[in-house]
């Protein structure tokens, strides 16, 4: 019976937070702030405390494609979106947790999600 193949992944290392180059103050916004925000972001809402946004695209692998552009992007920032995936779609929700609502903090990875285009 052959060997079963290995697999290797790469990751990159991860930085704790003391080591991070940029201090982030995560104070949570006012309703008024997060309404003139979001009219730099194309197609965001703000419900329930989260920025959210859906993405659509032409098939299941697009949408993948898509989501772990955004997962690179959220774990090199740290912050870290709840993501809903399906064929042709993608989901986002973002909220700092440990403030109770949306931040400067999610607007920045919302604008760096929204920047990614559609995928190639």
């Amino acid at each position: 019976m052959p060997a079963a193949p290995v697999y290797h992944v790469e990751t990159t290392k991860y930085k704790p937070k003391s080591e991070s180059k940029k201090h982030v103050e995560r104070k949570k916004l006012e309703n008024d702030e997060i309404e003139a925000r979001l009219g730099s972001l194309n197609g965001w809402r703000a419900a329930d405390a989260k920025l959210h946004k859906r993405f659509e695209f032409a098939n299941f692998a697009e949408s993948l494609a898509f989501v772990n552009r955004a997962g690179e992007l959220a774990e090199a920032a740290d912050h870290h979106p709840d993501v809903k995936l399906g064929w042709g779609y993608a989901e986002f929700e973002i909220t700092t947790h440990d403030r109770g609502g949306i931040t400067d903090f999610d607007f920045a990875l919302a604008e760096k999600i929204e920047r990614l285009g559609p995928p190639a």
